[in-house]
């Protein structure tokens, strides 16, 4: 539950460094878990990392469509969240970036093949990502309910929110990773 809680938080944490509201900071949190334990079922029944990437993308745009369409029909709870927000922040936990990491260190150390297979890796990831986004973004026009994600950069939130909101994802990233409590 540590874990399924970071990682839940990293997603909280990021959207707290853009101006988001409690609101947002509480979905992605509670979608965070969600995906957390999802992609455990997932991982628990072999699906391939493409595959457990594109469920959980697309189960987060579900809910920030969802979220949108509930904003549509007056559902006051959602009025005013940016469901952008919402998959900025639940996209996060999903971004392989300790992958990128492992690849450096490994062309560093001259293990080339190693290097380019885990930089493939990380591309069939991002690839299983930006597919699940699409195919709900595509589902929810198809149903009537369309849905965008705007493509203009996120507004940052203040200067002190930043800090805290990088300092909190550095910290539950670590923590989702099971380091140390001196390491984080």
């Amino acid at each position: 539950w540590v874990s399924t809680a970071a990682n839940a938080g990293v997603g909280a944490a990021v959207s707290m460094m853009f101006n988001a509201s409690w609101k947002i900071m509480l979905i992605t949190f509670i979608t965070g878990c969600i995906v957390d334990r999802t992609l455990a079922v997932l991982r628990g029944w072999l699906v391939p990392p493409f595959f457990q990437q594109l469920i959980a993308a697309g189960l987060i745009t579900l809910v920030a469509a969802g979220i949108n369409t509930a904003a549509a029909f007056g559902v006051q709870l959602f009025m005013g969240v940016d469901p952008t927000l919402v998959v900025v922040g639940g996209i996060v936990m999903l971004v392989a970036g300790m992958m990128f990491v492992g690849a450096a260190q490994d062309a560093i150390d001259q293990f080339y093949v190693t290097a380019s297979a885990r930089v493939f890796e990380v591309g069939m990831r991002t690839a299983g990502i930006v597919i699940g986004i699409v195919a709900v973004l595509y589902l929810t026009q198809d149903l009537g309910a369309p849905f965008v994600i705007s493509p203009e950069p996120v507004t940052l939130g203040s200067i002190p929110a930043q800090f805290i909101g990088a300092t909190l994802t550095s910290a539950l990233f670590a923590l989702a990773c099971y380091a140390r409590p001196e390491t984080i």
